[in-house]
């Protein structure tokens, strides 16, 4: 069981679409900061396991049109989560100490050499979000923009754990994939001088294919850092980011133990 806060800034910048009878037009950017509260369960058996998560989130942000109008927002959502996989010990050279045994809440301690594994897994999720409505710096009423989708994936992420004293470092690579289904993105547009009212129907269901990478530092006391990139690509989209981060292992969590079972690593993006 793990938890995670997480905060986003986000920063998009959109290319010139002309101005056409069936598109809207512009160029603009749009600037979001975003809270995110998570919590994950993972049941192992042997090396397979079964694994969930909810998480919520929040943000404030601002839109900037290239013709000139802007604004500022509100935004919240959800998503949710099933999983299961199986981690491959590849390769164990590690050796334990024969002078401190195991007890609860306490592994043998780990005197070096490394271990290489595989974590192949597969998931289903659903995802709901939300942009609050907004009156825009020309007065132009904007009402609520509504985004759900079903989405699967898979995901094969090889990692190694080093003990190195203190610290075990865990660098990692990923290859992933996911596709979304039951696909609804929709924008209200209020009735006002000259607009009745009307809803806008955009976008479309994706099919991403990607990859991630990065490390991560485990100290003995359970505080670990870490930081990793990933990129992401549709047909339609490209997305690439990055984060840095710091959390704190639970003392009987298979990660402090010194196994070789993957922790969380943003199985959603």
């Amino acid at each position: 069981m793990s938890g995670l806060f997480q905060y986003d800034s986000l920063r998009t910048t959109y290319g010139v679409v002309p101005f056409t009878p069936t598109t809207l037009g512009s160029a603009g950017s749009i600037n979001q900061s975003v809270y995110t509260v998570s919590g994950f369960l993972r049941y192992y058996f042997g090396s397979s396991y079964i694994g969930g998560g909810v998480s919520t989130d929040w943000g404030t942000g601002n839109w900037t049109d290239i013709t000139g109008p802007s604004g500022s927002f509100h935004s919240n959502g959800y998503d949710a989560f099933l999983s299961a996989g199986n981690v491959f010990t590849l390769f164990d050279s590690r050796r334990l100490s024969a002078t401190r045994v195991a007890t609860k809440g306490r592994a043998p301690a780990v005197l070096g050499g490394y271990a290489v594994a595989l974590d192949t897994s597969a998931w289903i999720g659903y995802d709901k979000s939300r942009v609050g409505g907004f009156t825009d710096s020309t007065g132009f009423a904007w009402g609520d923009e509504n985004l759900r989708y079903w989405a699967a994936g898979a995901q094969a992420r090889l990692f190694m754990t080093i003990p190195r004293g203190w610290w075990t470092w865990t660098p990692y690579v990923a290859a992933t994939f996911s596709s979304q289904f039951s696909y609804s993105a929709t924008l209200d547009i209020p009735a006002q001088t000259a607009q009745a009212a009307d809803t806008l129907l955009f976008g479309g269901p994706q099919t991403f294919w990607g990859g991630r990478a990065g490390v991560s530092a485990l100290a003995a006391n359970g505080i670990e850092v870490g930081a990793q990139g990933f990129y992401r690509e549709s047909a339609q989209f490209r997305v690439a980011g990055g984060q840095v981060f710091i959390r704190y292992i639970w003392p009987d969590s298979p990660a402090r133990q010194g196994s070789v079972r993957t922790p969380w690593t943003g199985i959603l993006q």
